[in-house]
């Protein structure tokens, strides 16, 4: 019997691709669809953060997957694979009227198709319960069958040893991608030479994926108070120091201590810690809100949750304090900045799907 196919890519980093995997997943397993999940090799400004090892192998045990018949459902294509065109796609016309929640299974039984997916599958069929705890279960059924790397077991049962068996909060700070943006970036209004595009979506990953220190301190106090052990997670490990010297050494855990061959199979080792805790306090990043629906955890989002005026001040002095970039471009980076918070103070962390960088 004919079965469609679906195949999706996305050439950014490791969570916003199992994101775009699991939700695919999740809605071809349930017309009895296939998945090849396209995985390119990683962008060269991401070297820098993530190196240049990134096969889905280091941290998934394909060979078992594959050995047990998981290729009839779902396959991974690495390398440089380009779509057709034309392609069709779920986000068709002709799918308008289905989309988002009115999909009907019957269609894809009697017409197997092939689909090309370059965004986020968050589709769901007409008769599925519309509830948070029915999309966790149908996307955990299937994060739970793809095993995991033997490093990464072993690993997170050593950090699960350190962390203990209490329930435990997950701090989560991002910072080095989105700071090395802005610094390599925010300059160039002084010349003018920063597009409006580009400043755009500049602004919006610091106010929608990264928060000031002080930002966090409210959620940190209240899990401090509720007696819950905060294990911390960062891009740059570094940042921890500020709320050590601020709470106190005794309330944290440094997941930074975990330590991976791969800075993939570090990541991944991070995202399986932070889908373990109990609560999520993190911004609306991919990472966070992705773990936080596969562990059916709190996520508490504290992207803008200071003032406009804390956040402008914070870039005149860490980005632009020996560059004069006038009136003129001071108004310009102030217009923008309070665009983006004004957006992002009104959206919900799923629905942060930012644009990437223009080097990808």
């Amino acid at each position: 019997m004919a079965r469609s196919t679906i195949f999706v890519r996305r050439g950014d980093r490791l969570i916003a691709r199992l994101k775009h995997l699991f939700y695919a997943w999740r809605f071809a397993d349930q017309i009895d669809a296939r998945v090849v999940m396209v995985w390119p090799s990683l962008p060269v400004f991401w070297h820098q953060f993530d190196g240049t090892d990134y096969s889905p192998s280091l941290i998934f045990n394909l060979r078992d997957f594959y050995a047990a018949g998981g290729g009839d459902d779902l396959v991974f294509l690495e390398g440089p694979v380009g779509y057709p065109l034309p392609r069709r796609s779920l986000r068709d016309k002709e799918f308008a009227a289905m989309r988002p929640r009115a999909f009907d299974r019957a269609y894809f039984a009697e017409n197997p198709s092939t689909f090309y997916e370059q965004d986020a599958v968050v589709f769901s069929f007409a008769d599925e319960p519309r509830t948070r705890e029915y999309t966790y279960k149908t996307l955990r059924k299937l994060y739970d069958r793809l095993p995991h790397d033997a490093a990464i077991t072993r690993s997170i049962g050593i950090a699960g040893q350190r962390i203990g068996d209490e329930q435990y909060v997950g701090l989560h700070v991002r910072r080095g991608d989105v700071d090395e943006m802005l610094r390599q970036d925010l300059p160039k209004l002084a010349e003018g030479a920063l597009s409006p595009e580009r400043l755009a979506l500049l602004m919006g990953h610091y106010v929608c994926r990264t928060a000031l220190n002080e930002f966090y301190y409210k959620s940190i106090e209240a899990a401090i108070a509720a007696g819950q052990r905060i294990v911390y997670f960062s891009d740059s490990p570094d940042t921890m120091d500020h709320f050590v010297k601020t709470f106190g050494r005794r309330h944290f855990v440094d997941a930074g201590a975990f330590r991976m061959r791969y800075p993939i199979q570090k990541a991944f080792l991070d995202f399986n810690l932070l889908v373990g805790a109990s609560r999520i306090i993190s911004t609306g990043s991919n990472y966070a809100s992705f773990a936080a629906t596969l562990g059916n955890s709190e996520l508490t989002n504290v992207a803008v949750a200071g003032s406009l005026e804390q956040l402008e001040k914070y870039l005149h002095v860490e980005y632009l304090s020996d560059v004069q970039i006038g009136a003129d471009g001071s108004r310009i980076l102030r217009d923008e900045l309070e665009k983006q918070y004004l957006r992002r103070s009104r959206m919900r962390p799923l629905e942060a799907e930012e644009a990437l960088p223009a080097a990808l």
